[in-house]
């Protein structure tokens, strides 16, 4: 079997790390909720602590999990990030090497004219 460069599965890499990182800071506070206030209840429980101390621990639990969870969606959003960042890199670097092999040189500020030559001739991937 043959692997072959294909950016299209970077794209759905990238599409499946922004839609887990939408829902991952309510998950996370979810979690938060239900520990802590466990742990608040099993207080209120055994130690016959008041009912508002079990409020409190699954409040703040809360809002740990939410601030956890969205430092975890923002490291996918990031290596999402990441990932398209080098699919671009190399059709960059696919473009120059097709400009640069077809002997094309650009003065800065000159018209582009063979640039736009070069591009209709570039086989970019499709997205």
């Amino acid at each position: 079997m043959t692997v072959q460069y294909d950016p299209k599965v970077i794209y759905k890499f990238a599409e499946r790390l922004y839609k887990q990182a939408a829902s991952i800071a309510a998950k996370y506070a979810l979690l938060g909720l239900l520990l802590c206030g466990g742990i608040g209840t099993g207080l209120v429980l055994i130690e016959n602590a008041p009912v508002f101390l079990a409020v409190m621990f699954a409040g703040i639990g809360l809002i740990v999990g939410a601030i956890i969870g969205d430092e975890y969606g923002f490291k996918l959003r990031l290596q999402a990030q990441q990932a398209l960042c080098q699919v671009k890199i190399e059709e960059h670097v696919r473009f120059a090497a097709t400009v640069h092999a077809a002997g094309i040189t650009a003065q800065p500020g000159s018209a582009s004219v063979p640039l736009v030559q070069a591009a209709s001739a570039y086989s970019a991937p499709l997205s």
